[in-house]
């Protein structure tokens, strides 16, 4: 992945490179903590019936660990095809905006990107506002807390994010045999 930055900006200034290069690795950082956090809460609230059986209720822990186990696939795969370069267009859109105002225009922002998720899919859109609303938040965070060596924690928290999904298959899989 540092190759690949390297080699892409290699004719940007060097102060440029630096700002871009801790973009992305904070981006990258907020990708993964958002799916991951959202992996373990959203499911929970909002659980699919993957069984097939119409007599087990929304409620049950055989319907909550099948969503555990099939939620973060969808939630990587859309946080990376759109929640990214939405986030870099945000980032683009509110850059000379300081203070509260930059958070609200965020935060709008964010929000205002899962409405056509929500026209094309309204459940999919449902999910789509979660994770935009989720974004925020931890991308939040991690402006606040100043996070440093963003690429050593990102491969950090990809590492326990792969973990607990194959901690989660694993569990249901054991529950449902």
């Amino acid at each position: 992945m540092q190759f690949l930055i390297d080699r892409t900006l290699k004719g940007i200034e060097k102060n440029t490179y630096r700002e871009v290069k801790l973009i992305l690795g904070r981006k990258f950082l907020t990708l993964i903590l958002t799916g991951l956090v959202a992996s373990l809460i959203v499911p929970f609230i909002f659980p699919i019936n993957m069984t097939g059986f119409e007599e087990i209720s929304d409620r049950s822990l055989r319907v909550i660990l099948g969503s555990y186990s099939i939620f973060p696939m969808f939630f990587y795969g859309g946080l990376l095809i759109y929640g990214l370069p939405v986030s870099l267009l945000i980032d683009i859109f509110i850059k000379r905006l300081e203070g509260i105002n930059r958070d609200i225009a965020s935060f709008v922002l964010y929000v205002i990107s899962s409405i056509p998720i929500i026209y094309i899919e309204p459940l999919f859109g449902i999910y789509s506002l979660c994770l935009a609303i989720n974004f925020f938040i931890v991308e939040t965070i991690i402006k606040r807390l100043n996070v440093k060596y963003y690429w050593r924690s990102f491969f950090v928290f990809t590492a326990i994010a792969i973990g607990v999904w194959f901690t989660f298959i694993k569990i249901n899989y054991n529950f449902l045999s």
